[in-house]
């Protein structure tokens, strides 16, 4: 993978990955439900991170279904394992795997599932017409990434720590050489390898309470030490930046948070 991933990964940035999927999940759920996701079918999720939607994917799936669940991070899958051992899960396979190399798995699938992943890979394009090779007959292809230079994030009252926010993110991750407009180009790639009945779907969550607020100092912190390294801000102004967006979670203030795209489509039968 030659594009540099600009957040933490592994146990300092768990309780991150757990916050934002406790604030999308539902609506992913909904959307891959309405995909056709249902019990016994053979699942691939690729980027499976800290196992949070394979544990969703595993229990839509039930006694006769099974998923395979990929990640190249060794720290990321040990939590996974732990997660799913917690949440007694047992029909989950994780395997250490750069999704680069993922036709080596030389199997095929009734649905294939990732999230915030592709943005962060040399070539998009190529990963999902790999993907879509690998599912079966009438399987289905969905892929979630957030709009990152199309965020739609705003506050109100307005709050300058969530503009500094957008911006630092968007930077980190251009550093990182990721694909800021891939969530814009799903509807064509899925068109391109042949996907039928595409539906794409735009999500964005509103945070009010404590809780969903703090996402975003915990996203300061975890592209907090790339964001240093080039100099968006000083250390000294950063920390007064992480301590506004911790004061902003007991503010009266609305955060209308991180616009995400969600796309499925069927290969042919």
């Amino acid at each position: 993978m030659t594009t540099h991933y600009p957040l933490n990964t592994g146990e300092r940035d768990a309780l991150r990955l757990q916050r934002l999927h406790d604030i999308y999940a539902p609506y992913t759920q909904t959307f891959l439900q309405a995909a056709g996701l249902q019990s016994g079918m053979q699942i691939l999720e690729v980027g499976c991170g800290t196992g949070l939607m394979a544990i969703l994917l595993a229990q839509a799936a039930g006694p006769n279904g099974h998923v395979v669940a990929i990640d190249r991070s060794a720290e990321q899958l040990q939590i996974a394992k732990q997660n799913a051992q917690r949440a007694g899960v047992d029909n989950i396979e994780f395997i250490c795997l750069d999704v680069l190399n993922i036709k080596s798995l030389n199997r095929q699938f009734d649905f294939i599932y990732d999230r915030w992943l592709l943005m962060f890979l040399p070539a998009p394009f190529a990963t999902i017409r790999d993907l879509f090779s690998m599912l079966k007959p009438n399987g289905i292809l969905t892929t979630e990434e957030a709009s990152f230079f199309n965020l739609g994030l705003y506050s109100y009252p307005a709050v300058s720590a969530v503009q500094t926010w957008g911006e630092i993110f968007g930077k980190s991750c251009a550093v990182g050489k990721a694909d800021g407009y891939l969530a814009d180009k799903l509807y064509s790639y899925y068109q391109q390898i042949g996907c039928q009945n595409i539906v794409l779907k735009m999500h964005q969550p509103v945070l009010t309470t404590p809780i969903e607020k703090s996402v975003l100092a915990l996203g300061a912190y975890s592209f907090q030490t790339l964001a240093l390294q080039n100099g968006f801000l000083s250390e000294e102004d950063y920390q007064k930046f992480i301590a506004e967006l911790t004061q902003l979670e007991t503010q009266d203030v609305m955060i209308v948070f991180v616009r995400n795209a969600l796309i499925r489509g069927r290969k042919p039968g």
